[in-house]
């Protein structure tokens, strides 16, 4: 906002596929034009996306974990995630529906990723975390180690959110319970990468971030308006609904 009131004359573009914020507030008093480019399912269809395969086998009870600034609060999702019981329904389902597969777990916090990778290890699976208090260097060299299959799965706290490109990547493995749109389809988006070999992506999703918000593909009323605010995030999405 500084940035934009300092160069006040200039013409402003903004580039996003997300283009909306936590809180609601429209992006319509720093744009005046929305212009939508192709959607995900048109992506798919041309082959610039993979298609992805999801499931939601087991999903943690989060309903007494407090909202704080938009989202859920961080420790009090950690106290629930942190546990060994949901972190070994990920290994389990991980090997039911994704075996083979390099994957990304997306975690609460770093001790709750450190422990997920942890877990993986102890289940005869390469894995590591990504986190802050790596070098830039560590941090590169675990990224190349997933590019090329050294690496089966890496666990991570932010960092690989947005911007993480390794089209290798097949399978999404969310841990986070997110109130943010955003956050969800940029997470779900670091692995429908095409990459040869690749058919599918899979997604599997122990928080109800699906039901939340919806597959990736799904259609959305874009708008530079403010949202209407959500009655709690709670109850499916229109396109989404959970087989028995």
């Amino acid at each position: 906002r500084a940035v934009v009131d300092q160069f006040c004359n200039s013409r402003l573009l903004g580039v996003t596929a997300t283009p909306e914020r936590l809180d609601g507030k429209g992006l319509g008093s720093i744009f005046e034009q929305m212009i939508f480019g192709p959607s995900v399912s048109d992506l798919q269809d041309a082959g610039h996306l993979s298609r992805a395969k999801y499931y939601a086998p087991t999903t943690a009870d989060i309903s007494g974990v407090k909202t704080r600034c938009g989202d859920f609060d961080q420790s009090g999702l950690e106290s629930v995630m942190n546990q060994s019981k949901i972190i070994g329904d990920a290994v389990e389902n991980y090997a039911l529906y994704a075996a083979g597969q390099t994957a990304i777990a997306f975690c609460v916090s770093i001790d709750h990723a450190r422990n997920v990778a942890e877990a993986f290890c102890r289940a005869g699976y390469d894995a590591a975390t990504i986190d802050g208090t790596l070098t830039s260097t560590e941090r590169r060299s675990r990224v190349e180690a997933l590019g090329n299959g050294e690496l089966k799965i890496v666990t991570s706290c932010e960092i690989i959110n947005e911007g993480f490109d390794v089209p290798i990547v097949g399978g999404a493995i969310l841990l986070r319970p997110t109130q943010s749109l955003g956050l969800h389809l940029q997470q779900i988006g670091r692995v429908l990468r095409p990459a040869p070999g690749k058919d599918f992506a899979v997604v599997i999703d122990h928080v109800g971030n699906l039901s939340r918000h919806g597959l990736a593909h799904g259609i959305r009323d874009w708008s530079l308006e403010d949202r209407p605010k959500r009655s709690g995030n709670k109850g499916a999405t229109p396109d989404v609904r959970q087989c028995p």
